[in-house]
């Protein structure tokens, strides 16, 4: 069973990457990661190679354990692929070492941009490697279409997934109608909190045991709702909450119960375009849809 107001559309799984891609950016990485941990080396063992180069950018000596420690934590994060921590740092390093060398008047294109080289294949490797970076690094200016200012057919905006839930509004009854719901629809409620827990406890002091917002999450759908205050509170019309049901015998139960105490408008029966199909306003106020599909209906 599902309601189709409080429906999630999905957007499409990503494209899975190429093996090629994958081992590029797997390689790249590596490459990366030997010369940082190699220079990191260096800065805790401090050759004579190193001694001169500090004594060249005018760095104390005694900061190269600091930045070896620096490079290793950074590139062990680098490595650990759960975030791009590791790669911002890495940046970060490199960025110090383009300031360097633009004090000294190094050459630019040898020296002075070689940590921005370096930069980029940090980055261009976690590319290669996933491609839901493209969303946040795309490589081309994306249409309206494509950036997801436009909804599909499909109903999706984008790459990301739209969800359409109803906002169920109540003159006190927000609570039991809920529990009511959770019982009949197979839900859970997720959060129900009242006026009187909230800011508004001061504004609304007669409604502080009445639900300010409650939400129900059926499978991967919602369903929301609160106690309006009387000043905006306005019976439902002209809107249903529609269910599809599984079955016949799911949606006459669920007909069934939601109808206790309510106003059958029309019992729930086989009709030319569904298998079951009945329509209730039930004894919160909530009108109500129970449907189940059937082969498309074709018009003789």
């Amino acid at each position: 069973m599902e309601s189709t107001m409080g429906a999630g559309l999905r957007a499409g799984e990503l494209t899975e990457i190429s093996v090629g891609r994958l081992w590029t950016g797997r390689v790249i990485t590596g490459l990366i990661a030997v010369f940082m941990l190699m220079d990191a080396a260096m800065k805790f063992v401090k050759p004579v190679q190193v001694a001169d180069a500090f004594v060249r950018t005018g760095w104390p000596l005694e900061m190269s354990v600091v930045l070896g420690v620096i490079l290793l934590a950074s590139t062990v994060l680098y490595l650990i692929p759960q975030t791009a921590v590791g790669a911002v740092l890495l940046t970060g390093y490199l960025g110090g070492a383009v300031a360097t060398d633009l004090r000294l008047e190094n050459p630019l294109f040898s020296h002075t941009l070689f940590p921005v080289y370096f930069g980029l294949l940090t980055w261009l490797a976690l590319w290669l490697r996933y491609p839901h970076l493209a969303q946040w690094l795309p490589l081309h200016r994306r249409s309206r279409q494509e950036s997801g200012s436009s909804i599909n057919q499909s109903g999706q905006r984008g790459d990301k997934a739209m969800k359409v839930a109803p906002y169920l509004n109540f003159s006190g009854q927000c609570e039991e109608a809920f529990k009511t719901y959770e019982r009949v629809l197979g839900g859970k409620i997720v959060a129900i909190f009242n006026f009187g827990d909230s800011p508004m406890a001061a504004k609304y002091p007669e409604m502080a045991k009445k639900v300010m917002h409650a939400t129900l999450v059926i499978g991967d759908q919602t369903i929301l709702g609160c106690d309006a205050p009387p000043e905006y509170f306005h019976k439902p019309e002209g809107s249903s909450v529609c269910l599809e049901a599984d079955d016949v015998e799911s949606a006459e139960r669920i007909f069934r119960e939601l109808a206790e105490g309510g106003d059958v408008k029309m019992p729930i029966q086989e009709t030319f375009w569904a298998k079951r199909y009945g329509h209730l306003i039930d004894r919160f106020g909530t009108p109500w849809m129970v449907n189940v599909s059937q082969p498309a209906y074709t018009p003789a």
